[in-house]
Formats: structure tokens, C-alpha cells, sequence
């Protein structure tokens, strides 16, 4: 996933060569054509883990999104609005969003919220009240869009630490208490990383409950606490786990061909669309 800090910034790098055959939203939505109303799109892409998952279990998949791409990656600039459009008109069978977390987390010091001040701390400097907004922003966006999808019986996911305040805001909250929409924690560490990482999916997958898997893990051989030296220079442990582990991919591409396979037997037969139980 990409950083609040990055977003603000306007800094970036290519989308990786691996999706660049991958069809543009804009095409999805304008045209015809044969996988109409079957594609995943993964927003606050990253590196694209979760978008790489999908296409090894053969799943249609258009471009990943993040604004690090490009602004016409943005979810916040003007062509936002067309992910928006794709999953209202029914031309997305499923998503992921992996929403930055930095300005989230409550281990962040000095801190940018509280549980009081959920959307920014009074009196922050300008550089950090911009971090904030955004993230607030994006809070938004993705609570419409993961609504928009669910609306339109498609499937959604949406990733955070387990002890985001992120969950506390009443928008997700909102999302949470829709009909078949459930939320996930597992250890990062079932997906052979070193550290624990509780993490939380709030989505209305009906497969991805398997995602914590139930097994008893040993102590973690890495604490996500302070720096280490990566590459020539200090960098934090937490920076460095943001990337999910590609063994977590995979799983997530396996358990979402099983229930998009649920969702296209339903809809043949006429039936309602099963979601998370």
C-alpha cells in the first residue's frame, strides 16, 4: 500500500511492468468487452500484491490503482470518479482497498489523531494536517465505493491493521453493519514474514473468513518496532511491512475465484448474490 506521506507529496513511480498489458479502467467503463461485469481492481495498490494474487488464479483484472502511478491514478482527482462509475454500473465483480495507515496508527508519536480528535488533532502543522485530510479523504472515497459495490452485488475488501483508528471512524462503521459484510483478523505471520501484524479485512467475501486459518503460530522472530538497516540506510520496520507478503496473495486469488465462482452459479440460477456470513 502506499503512504499518506507519498499521496501528499505527489511523488512516484511506474506502474509495474507486470500489470501494463492489464486493460484501463476508462476502457472497461466505455467499452464492450468479453470479461464485461467479471474484473478485480486493487486501489492504494502498492506494489500491487493483492492485484498479482488475483491474476495467478485467473481472475479478469484490470489496472491497479494508486495515485504513487500517476494523477490519473489519483482515487481523489478527477478520475476517481471512474472507478466510482465502473462499480455502479456493474462492471466490477470485485475490489480491494489497502488503505494507508500511516497517520492511523495509534503507535504513531508524536500523534496526528486521537480517539477524541478521530479526524486530525487540533493545531497540527500545516505538512501534517495535509496528511491527515488526505487520509480523511480517502476514508471517504472508499467507504463509497466498497457501498457502491456491495450495492451492486459484487464483492469488497478493505484492509487495515487490526488497531487502526481507522475502524473507529462511523463511516466504516456504517459499512460494517451492512447485511453480509463481516470483518477478518488474522496474523500476517500464517503467510511465512517473520513478524505477527494483526491485520483486519472488513469485506463481504464469503471465502475470506479462511483467511485466518486457526493455526497456532510460535512467537514472531521479528518485532515491527523501531529501524533497521535496509539497503544502505536506516529505514523503520513498520515501512518495510507494508507490502503484503506474496504468500497472502495467493491465498486471497485462491479464496476469491471460489467465491466469484459462488456469485456467477447464483446469478445464472437467479439467485441473490452470497456474501460473508
Amino acid at each position: 500500500m502506499a503512504c499518506e506521506d507519498t499521496l501528499a507529496q505527489g511523488a512516484g513511480f511506474e506502474l509495474p511492468e507486470i500489470f501494463a498489458h492489464l486493460l484501463e479502467a476508462e476502457k472497461l467503463l466505455t467499452m464492450v468487452v468479453p470479461v464485461q461485469g467479471q474484473c478485480f481492481v486493487e486501489v492504494c495498490a502498492g506494489e500491487g500484491v493483492a492485484a498479482l494474487g488475483v491474476m495467478f488464479a485467473r481472475i479478469p483484472c484490470i489496472k491497479p490503482w494508486d495515485a504513487v502511478y500517476g494523477e490519473s491514478f489519483s482515487l481523489l482527482g478527477p478520475d476517481g470518479r471512474i472507478l466510482m462509475e465502473c462499480a455502479r454500473q456493474g462492471k466490477l465483480s470485485s475490489g480491494h482497498a489497502g488503505a494507508p495507515c500511516q497517520t492511523m496508527t495509534p503507535a504513531r508519536w508524536p500523534p496526528l489523531r486521537s480517539m477524541q480528535f478521530l479526524d486530525g488533532l487540533p493545531g497540527l502543522p500545516p505538512e501534517k494536517a495535509e496528511l491527515v485530510q488526505v487520509a480523511n479523504d480517502l476514508v471517504w472515497w472508499t467507504v463509497q465505493w466498497c457501498m457502491t459495490l456491495w450495492a451492486a452485488g459484487a464483492f469488497f475488501s478493505w484492509e487495515n491493521p487490526w488497531l487502526s483508528m481507522l475502524w473507529w471512524f462511523a463511516t466504516a462503521i456504517e459499512l460494517y453493519m451492512l447485511e453480509g459484510v463481516i470483518a477478518t483478523v488474522f496474523r500476517q505471520q500464517e503467510y511465512h514474514v517473520p513478524w505477527e501484524k494483526m491485520t483486519l479485512y472488513l469485506h463481504n467475501y464469503p471465502t475470506y473468513n479462511e483467511l485466518n486459518s486457526g493455526r497456532v503460530l510460535g512467537p514472531p522472530t521479528v518485532v515491527l518496532r523501531g529501524l533497521c538497516w535496509y539497503k544502505g540506510s536506516w529505514i523503520f520496520k513498520t515501512k518495510l511491512s507494508q507490502t503484503y507478503p506474496v504468500d497472502l496473495g495467493v491465498k486471497k486469488g485462491e479464496l476469491a475465484h471460489r467465491a466469484l465462482e459462488q456469485r456467477c452459479n447464483a446469478l445464472e440460477k437467479g439467485y441473490p448474490v452470497p456474501m460473508a456470513l
